[in-house]
């Protein structure tokens, strides 16, 4: 498969920014190269000097924790960052599209009119599965650039068949990207098609698991060839030091195995009060760390909520009469439950 052919034309002669430090090979005490301020030494986080510029010991931690080598890695300034080099890489503006599949996450669309790059719209079924023989229309007629998947989906929380996206990757039509953002709170993942397929981008974060919302850490998983490109065009210092030191920090520490086993357990429970309330007209199953519930009271559910300082997302513009509920702690989710059990009662 000839990887260049789906890469924007102006960008394949592209020089990636250069600096002495990447250059330099071996030991040195003395830097001199980058203008920085030297006098600012007692920070053991040396945040007086610039950061790596590739990440290179927090991309080895993660390549061990996806099961692949760190040069199949980019990291980005949050997956929005990752979603933003993505489209850069592979669109020429006002003139290549992309397809998405809603109800889905609204960033893909939202960065793609940023970039002058239009997009095609192919929803999901009732069940929010891809609609596979609309999608394979849409590919075969419009030749879109990039085909985005979201699985576990937001905000309807399902992973997407395994076997769809495999499909729409054996095309060889498009690049395929898999936003698997959730994907710790699920029992499936595309990783391991990035083997067979070299049209494949797998997003992960470090900001749901891992409990590093904060720092910004975005990871997109592919080939080598298409790494490379994306160091090629990202900005020079994306990940910040304090970011790459404390993602470090967390990650060694393994502390994020145990909150995740504890966030499962948690929505497990809520999924099972919630359903059992006979409050919704639908709690869909979920396989993130948060639920969709359908009622036909989900405004006056919201402001309920919110008057109480509780606050959840109203996702009735993407799928009718639904509220998106993040799986809290144990303290909050009962807190939570004794609301919506008081505004039903109370209400009635």
């Amino acid at each position: 498969m000839n990887l260049k052919s789906f890469i924007a034309p102006h960008l394949l002669g592209l020089k990636p920014y250069s600096n002495a430090r990447s250059e330099f090979k071996g030991v040195a005490s003395v830097w001199l190269d980058a203008n920085e301020n030297p006098f600012d030494k007692e920070f053991d986080n040396q945040i007086n000097r610039y950061p790596d510029p590739l990440q290179t010991k927090l991309k080895k931690e993660l390549g061990t924790i996806y099961g692949v080598d760190s040069e199949s890695i980019f990291l980005g300034n949050g997956s929005d960052e990752a979603i933003d080099m993505v489209l850069r890489l592979f669109c020429v503006p006002g003139q290549d599209q992309v397809v998405v599949q809603p109800p889905t996450y609204s960033m893909y669309e939202q960065t793609a009119a940023i970039q002058n790059v239009a997009v095609l719209s192919c929803p999901l079924n009732p069940s929010f599965q891809a609609n596979l023989k609309e999608l394979k229309r849409i590919i075969e007629a419009e030749k879109p650039k990039l085909v985005f998947f979201c699985s576990p989906n937001n905000p309807t929380g399902n992973d997407m068949r395994l076997n769809d996206i495999e499909e729409i990757l054996r095309l060889k039509q498009c690049i395929v990207v898999v936003d698997e953002a959730y994907a710790e709170f699920s029992e499936q993942s595309a990783i391991n098609l990035l083997q067979k397929y070299q049209n494949l981008v797998v997003l992960r974060t470090l900001s749901k698991a891992f409990g590093l919302a904060g720092l910004r850490v975005g990871v997109a998983i592919a080939s080598p060839e298409i790494i490379d490109f994306l160091n090629t065009i990202k900005p020079p210092y994306n990940i910040n030091q304090l970011s790459q030191l404390e993602a470090h920090r967390q990650i060694s520490s393994g502390r994020w195995k145990g909150h995740i086993e504890n966030l499962i357990n948690e929505r497990n429970k809520l999924y099972k009060a919630l359903n059992e309330s006979g409050y919704f007209e639908s709690v869909f199953p979920s396989n993130a760390n948060f639920i969709l519930v359908e009622t036909s009271r989900a405004k006056e559910l919201y402001r309920n909520l919110t008057q109480l300082g509780i606050v959840i997302r109203d996702r009735g513009a993407q799928v009718k009469n639904t509220l998106r509920i993040s799986v809290g702690t144990q303290e909050e989710n009962i807190q939570l439950l004794k609301a919506i059990n008081t505004f039903y009662n109370e209400k009635g």
